[in-house]
């Protein structure tokens, strides 16, 4: 599809969600989809889900990979690029109560990166935000410089905080990168936004 700021066709993208087992990406999936917290089991291999979304009045449709995070997958996705290929962007999550996911992202990273273009729109999620913090704010503003993360958004999926916001972003991201967005976009500063406040990276 040819990208422009006067196609009315509608957009499709390839969103991986990509994290360790257990860090809630599946939940996120469910309660973005039902408008309500649904606790879910741990995804087997691959799933993935067809959501709609509108961002500055331009109307899109995300096909999201929902990748399971057990470690006997992680090769299964190495050895098969087209499961992670053309992707349009990534959702790096990890659970901000286990420091152990928050580690496990470099290996996630590397993986969505080896077979998509360098500059790969990814917004990191920190996911279970209603649970105590066991990773420190100043080690993920590190994470993100150091590997030229896009955003940086705290999710809830037991209390409803910031359920869409991830998906917003990565799409405000993509739509930027493609020149679809109108120029008052190109002003605003990606921010770190948690269930409470944003603070300006």
């Amino acid at each position: 599809m040819e990208f422009n700021e006067r196609c009315t066709d509608l957009l499709s993208f390839k969103i991986l969600l990509i994290g360790e087992s257990g860090v809630g990406k599946t939940t996120l999936l469910r309660t973005l989809k039902y408008g309500y917290f649904t606790k879910c089991g741990v995804t087997v291999g691959l799933d993935f889900t067809i959501h709609h979304i509108k961002v500055d009045d331009v109307t899109c449709k995300l096909v999201i990979w929902d990748f399971g995070g057990y470690r006997n997958f992680m090769r299964m996705y190495w050895e098969n690029p087209h499961f992670v290929s053309e992707a349009h962007g990534a959702l790096l999550a990890f659970d901000v109560s286990s420091y152990e996911t928050f580690l496990a992202l470099e290996e996630w990273l590397r993986l969505a990166k080896k077979y998509n273009s360098s500059d790969l729109p990814i917004v990191l999620v920190g996911m279970k935000a209603d649970l105590p913090r066991n990773v420190p704010r100043d080690e993920i503003l590190k994470f993100m410089q150091e590997n030229q993360i896009d955003d940086y958004i705290e999710t809830s999926a037991l209390n409803m905080v910031n359920i869409e916001k991830p998906f917003e972003r990565i799409v405000e991201i993509i739509l930027k990168k493609k020149n679809i967005l109108r120029k008052k976009t190109d002003q605003k500063r990606a921010k770190v936004i948690e269930p409470s406040k944003s603070i300006a990276i």
